[in-house]
């Protein structure tokens, strides 16, 4: 089964100047919040009020393993006329980066799949672990980063600010 990247219930469009990204770790969508930074797990500057379209992947959108399992996915996928941002968020202490990492990957590989003209149509492609216990992370792991762009096409952050540009 190809995953449906452009359900509708799983989108919403903003311009916001700056917004929050949500998780609360239940069964339910991500979802963007405008006020109550306190619950925010990854900060949004949007300082040319692009139009975005938010997507809700993790709970929302269906990406199924071979065998028929459900495939563990990112939480977010952002997408201006010239930018694509894919947003794993965590609220842990350990072991983060790795899931994300695992996260990401899955859902680029289902994204490629099932949109694979949508993906490369893109000019510039971005991808974050964003944790709430971790906001700052600074230990930069050049060797993975470049694997994973070389890999995916795509760059990847370990960071909880996401600059549209």
């Amino acid at each position: 089964m190809i995953a449906d990247f452009s359900k509708p219930e799983c989108r919403r469009i903003t311009s916001e100047p700056l917004f929050g990204l949500c998780d609360d770790d239940s069964k339910l969508p991500a979802y963007i919040d405008l006020v109550n930074n306190t619950i925010w797990i990854a900060t949004v500057i949007n300082v040319s009020q692009k139009e975005i379209t938010f997507t809700a992947v993790d709970n929302c959108i269906e990406i199924f393993r071979e065998n028929g399992d459900i495939e563990s996915r990112c939480d977010v996928m952002l997408t201006t006329d010239i930018c694509l941002y894919l947003i794993e968020l965590k609220n842990k202490v350990s072991d983060w980066r790795s899931e994300g990492i695992d996260q990401l990957e899955a859902t680029i590989t289902a994204l490629k799949n099932a949109e694979s003209a949508l993906f490369f149509s893109f000019r510039k492609r971005k991808a974050y672990v964003a944790n709430r216990r971790h906001p700052h992370f600074v230990k930069v792991e050049t060797e993975v980063m470049e694997r994973f762009r070389d890999v995916h096409r795509i760059r990847l952050y370990l960071e909880a600010t996401i600059l549209i540009n």
